[in-house]
């Protein structure tokens, strides 16, 4: 069996659409297994991956083993440059069992046709009927995880509600990380430097681990501008750089901190599924049916700060020393042992 899915090419979408590429993969893998024990035919089962390449490296935070397809914004303009790109999919072109198009796009939607799938199943919306065997009405009113969830749940006859997303194990960033509790902050930059508004964290805590990248600087500047800072911060703490060009390893280190912090939307979804805790400065309010409620993690927003103004970090602050410093009864227990 062999099932292709085309995803949001948008981070935040793509990142609210793997609980529904996770039912998919649960059910048909599930189904094949029980074919393949029914029929003593070989065994196969096959689950491709289809979405824009930039934050592509996402991807590979599922879960499970599949092959994932780059598509170049060139290739999405139109019918006939998409028709190109499918020809060159190596391992797609032959005995497509299932194809999903989980977006509203024509062109997405004639990615079908272009590789031969029996089944094409995609939103019923204008012009898209044309490529589709199977078309599901969108519910514009549900939350956009769920509405995805109803265009496949027309196979998978399973739960009414999606399920939480599932992540790939992966391996701690710091090896010593249950020992050295550590705060993940994405730092900010006003004019041209680093915000130095965080520095009143810093000069509030003491023994405290942070580790430092920036997602509005490119490798090199972040290097630069982050060491250069923490050169003049106190140096009663421990600060370390991670230096942020993968979304892989980034997860690494979300996934063992303590808490992440971040002004970055993409971000904010991405700390959500891999951290246990993310405080997000937004900036302007979070659609309701764009939420992350069926993302693992929790977190607190605050709301549209300006990042330029001293007052603005206080509550967040407060926060964060409340959950990284040791309450006066666990010190009394200590004292006591």
């Amino acid at each position: 069996m062999k099932i292709v899915i085309k995803l949001p090419n948008d981070i935040k979408e793509r990142l609210l659409a793997f609980p529904v590429v996770q039912g998919l993969y649960d059910y048909y893998k599930k189904y094949a297994e029980e074919f393949f024990l029914e029929n003593r035919e070989e065994f196969k089962f096959e689950i491709h991956l289809l979405c824009q390449k930039d934050n592509i490296d996402v991807l590979n935070l599922l879960p499970f083993e599949a092959y994932y397809h780059p598509l170049e914004e060139e290739d999405l303009k139109s019918i006939f440059t998409i028709h190109r790109a499918c020809v060159n999919f190596k391992k797609i072109n032959t005995a497509v069992d299932l194809y999903f198009t989980l977006t509203e796009s024509f062109v997405d939607a004639s990615i079908g046709k272009n590789i031969g799938a029996r089944q094409v199943v995609g939103f019923d919306i204008g012009k898209n009927k044309w490529f589709l065997t199977k078309k599901v009405l969108k519910d514009t009113k549900k939350h956009f995880t769920e509405s995805l969830y109803d265009l496949v749940n027309n196979y998978l006859k399973s739960a009414e509600k999606p399920p939480f997303a599932k992540r790939r194990p992966v391996e701690p960033f710091y090896v010593d990380w249950q020992l050295n509790e550590y705060v993940v902050i994405d730092l900010d930059i006003v004019e041209e430097q680093i915000n130095e508004n965080w520095n009143e964290l810093f000069e509030l805590t003491t023994n405290k681990n942070y580790v430092f990248f920036s997602s509005s600087l490119d490798r090199f500047q972040q290097e630069l501008l982050i060491n250069e800072y923490i050169a003049k911060l106190p140096q009663k703490n421990t600060y370390k750089l991670h230096n942020y060009t993968s979304n892989i390893e980034l997860a690494k280190v979300l996934a063992h901190c303590k808490c992440f912090i971040t002004s970055k939307e993409d971000l904010f979804y991405l700390g959500v599924y891999f951290s246990d805790l993310t405080y997000y400065l937004k900036k302007e309010e979070i659609a309701e049916n764009l939420d992350t409620r069926f993302l693992r993690g929790q977190f607190v927003d605050f709301p549209a700060l300006d990042l330029s103004l001293d007052q603005s970090f206080v509550a967040l602050f407060d926060q964060v020393i409340e959950l990284i410093e040791p309450k006066i009864e666990d010190l009394e227990e200590v004292e006591t042992e």
